[in-house]
């Protein structure tokens, strides 16, 4: 955390905005080296407490950082994770960004609300697969990440 609170100086000493996304996480969320496991099969899901170290970890970036919203207006809690594997991914996924909503947008477990907005990666599945997930408006300031990489395909 201490390189991150250095970064969020910085930041605040040149005028920067940033978005915290938390890429690497216990068992990884897609076994790339990009989340900080090269393997070839993720464990996060399946580890009950791997999850909750990674709500653990974000319920600590959100408390530290949500009051700092000129600096840090967006936290993404995963990054890529790998939903092609289907429910065995997306359903324990679903719950961590329904807890992550509450730890990113409830950071002192109070009723007021952070105005930190939540970047939820679309892990993989098309858009219209989160259409009705976490929608106004009894969830408020919610985003949807998609990454679109056309340089590993012929199109």
């Amino acid at each position: 955390l201490e390189y991150l609170q250095n970064a969020v100086q910085w930041a605040s000493q040149y005028g920067l905005k940033l978005i915290i996304n938390l890429h690497g996480i216990p068992g990884s969320q897609n076994g790339y080296d990009n989340s900080g496991h090269k393997i070839s099969y993720l464990t996060w899901q399946s580890n009950q407490m791997n999850i909750d170290q990674t709500d653990a970890i974000i319920k600590q970036i959100a408390s530290m950082f949500s009051g700092q919203p000129n600096i840090i207006p967006i936290i993404a809690p995963i990054n890529e994770p790998a939903g092609y594997y289907g429910s065995s991914v997306l359903t324990p996924l679903m719950q961590y960004y329904y807890n992550s909503y509450g730890n990113i947008r409830y950071p002192y477990s109070t009723l007021m609300q952070s105005s930190t907005v939540i970047l939820l990666h679309d892990a993989f599945q098309p858009l219209s697969y989160w259409s009705v997930f976490e929608t106004t408006p009894n969830f408020q300031g919610v985003a949807m990440d998609t990454h679109i990489y056309q340089v590993f395909s012929n199109t």
